[in-house]
């Protein structure tokens, strides 16, 4: 089923993108961005939003219906949200691969020849990130549902949109500020607005909502959107760090680099004694950070038990997830498949 799935989610990307061609007449108003936006939003990924979104309908419309094959552009649309949101991230982030090749706004940093690319990539990434969102509502726009059900599932989808913008703005601000001043508290937080609500609890939620699904099987979806996607952000931390670049699809350097303010930093920063916290907060703090302090680092997140703590912290939100996913009232083959997802999820290194 989700082989099958991805197939008809990717000809879905394929086919809404280049409406650019079609409709917009984008290549030949400027060939190198239509390009260029067709080869991002074609790159292999996971798909994990768009097939969730997909098993969470299917899961959930009633035995006797048929199947609505326009579900399938609500799929695309958060698909392509995601890939409008890594856009703007690559580039708040100064990142230069995204799954192993060039940024957005390194692409368009070709263009054309200027004494100033980098600037010019970032405005150009910029404006492509908006194409994407672009295409995001109209994706949405296409479901042929009834009017109610689109507009809440519009709604929710929007709403999403804004959580995961306050959590990047969050983000940003912790990158900068100093470390005794980020919480555990405030690192879950954003762990819940940027990543958690639109990675999985909006697909799950959005499916459910489109196949008419009860208020008490939405709010569970909530929950265990909220426990897997906290969990999924943990690992993520522990993988910037701990993996290799072959594996991450990026540079190794990128997130401390960026001066994250992760649960492996906050725990670390609150457990360590005087004379460690000093060498701690001194590595973590310098401008250029070098393989040597990423050594130092994971070191450090070793000896004073945060990754340890972290691996916890992820095993008791899957367990907890697992406990309401196994409570939901829906299709027995697609609680399977979802279960099959989460298993492949987690089974990365960390």
């Amino acid at each position: 089923m989700i082989d099958k799935i991805k197939k008809n989610i990717e000809i879905n990307i394929k086919s809404f993108t280049k409406k650019l061609k079609d409709e917009i007449k984008l290549d030949q108003i400027n060939p190198y961005l239509y390009k260029s936006i067709l080869e991002y939003s074609l790159r292999k990924g996971k798909r994990i939003r768009p097939t969730l979104l997909i098993l969470s309908y299917k899961g959930y419309l009633q035995t006797g219906k048929i199947f609505n094959p326009s579900v399938y552009y609500a799929s695309t649309a958060v698909e392509f949200l995601h890939n409008f949101m890594l856009v703007h991230d690559d580039i708040i982030d100064n990142s230069d691969l995204r799954r192993s090749k060039p940024t957005m706004h390194k692409i368009l940093e070709k263009t054309i020849k200027t004494d100033d690319k980098k600037s010019l990539g970032i405005n150009l990434g910029i404006i492509a990130g908006d194409i994407i969102y672009a295409l995001a509502i109209d994706a949405f726009l296409s479901i042929e549902v009834q009017q109610k059900i689109k507009q809440r599932a519009l709604q929710y989808f929007l709403n999403t949109t804004i959580s995961t913008a306050i959590g990047e703005f969050i983000d940003t601000i912790h990158s900068v500020d100093k470390l005794q001043n980020v919480k555990e508290s405030d690192v879950f937080l954003n762990y819940t607005l940027k990543t958690a609500k639109y990675t999985f609890t909006s697909p799950l939620v959005i499916g459910a909502i489109l196949a008419g699904a009860k208020e008490g099987e939405i709010n569970k979806l909530t929950r265990l959107g909220l426990l897997i996607g906290q969990a999924f952000q943990i690992q993520d931390d522990i993988i910037g760090i701990f993996d290799t670049q072959k594996n991450i699809g990026k540079s190794i350097l990128s997130d401390l680099a960026e001066s994250k303010k992760t649960l492996l930093v906050a725990h670390a920063y609150e457990n360590l004694k005087s004379k460690d916290k000093k060498l701690f907060i001194d590595c973590f703090n310098k401008p250029k950070k070098t393989y040597k302090d990423l050594l130092n680092i994971r070191s450090i997140f070793i000896n004073s038990g945060s990754l340890d703590y972290c691996r916890a912290a992820i095993e008791t939100r899957l367990k907890e997830g697992h406990k309401v996913l196994d409570s939901l009232k829906i299709k027995p083959a697609c609680k399977k498949n979802i279960e099959t997802i989460l298993a492949q999820t987690f089974r990365r290194k960390n």
